[in-house]
């Protein structure tokens, strides 16, 4: 794994429990202050989460299934972007669900 890879999943490792106690006083508690936010500070959220997101995931996906297959950093984060956006869009589609009820 090059260094800038490990930095960024130590970044995203980082954001993710930060966010993860965030949402200890229950996920109801969360979607009311999802509900009240604007849209600015929502789409950051939603940008940060889903990056951090994207890259633990595709870290996991590649340690599991590809282990003896190197990746080069250019491909890598390609594949990153491409998990980002699909998880942006997911998550953006759910919170316009979850603010319309």
């Amino acid at each position: 794994m090059s260094p800038l890879r490990k930095r960024v999943l130590a970044v995203a490792s980082f954001f993710l429990v930060v966010y993860g106690l965030l949402m200890i006083p229950g996920p109801a508690r969360m979607l009311d202050i999802v509900r009240d936010l604007h849209t600015v500070p929502l789409v950051i959220m939603l940008l940060l989460s889903s990056a951090a997101s994207a890259a633990f995931i595709m870290e996991i996906i590649r340690a599991v299934f590809f282990r003896r297959t190197t990746w080069q950093d250019k491909f890598y984060f390609t594949v990153v972007v491409v998990c980002w956006a699909i998880l942006f869009l997911l998550q953006s589609g759910l919170v316009i669900v979850g603010r319309k009820t």
